[in-house]
Order: structure tokens, then C-alpha cells, then sequence
């Protein structure tokens, strides 16, 4: 029950970070003119060496996967051992 609960805030607090930094990026969106590769890529992360600016949000995008990924292994790992277990 303590694993589901941890897998589940990792989980949720991963998806809000996510949604609210992609969110950031489409809003910023019409403000980037110069890029490289896909636009909203570009807002979030940002590249060197162009005079345009970006939101540089890519470290807490990067973490927010990470605990998205991690809630997921637990919730799948709590839920799936204790199937196992009661067959």
C-alpha cells in the first residue's frame, strides 16, 4: 500500500510538471521565430549559438520524465507483484 502511494504521487507530480512545462512552451510559441528542429523542442530546451531565447526548461522537463518513469516502474512493479502473489 506505501508503494502505490509513493508510484502515485512520483507519478502525478511527473505528468504536472510535464503538462505545465509543454503548456509553457505552446504558449511561448509564437514568440520563436529562429530554430533548430521542431519549435516547441526548441522552446522547451533551447539551443547554443542562436540570438533568439527559449525557456530553457529542459532540466525540469528531464526530471519530471524521470519521476514519471519512476512512478510507473513502482505502480507496475507493486501492482503486478501482488497479483503474482495472491495467485
Amino acid at each position: 500500500m506505501k508503494n502505490t502511494l509513493i508510484g502515485s504521487v512520483f507519478l502525478f507530480c511527473g505528468t504536472i510538471v510535464c503538462l505545465a512545462i509543454i503548456i509553457l512552451a505552446t504558449n511561448f510559441l509564437p514568440s520563436v521565430d529562429t530554430y533548430k528542429g521542431t519549435k516547441i523542442w526548441f522552446a522547451i530546451f533551447g539551443a547554443s549559438g542562436y540570438k533568439s531565447y527559449s525557456l530553457n526548461l529542459g532540466i525540469p522537463f528531464t526530471i519530471g520524465l524521470i519521476f514519471v518513469v519512476l512512478g510507473t516502474i513502482v505502480l507496475i512493479k507493486e501492482l503486478v507483484g501482488n497479483y503474482l502473489i495472491k495467485n
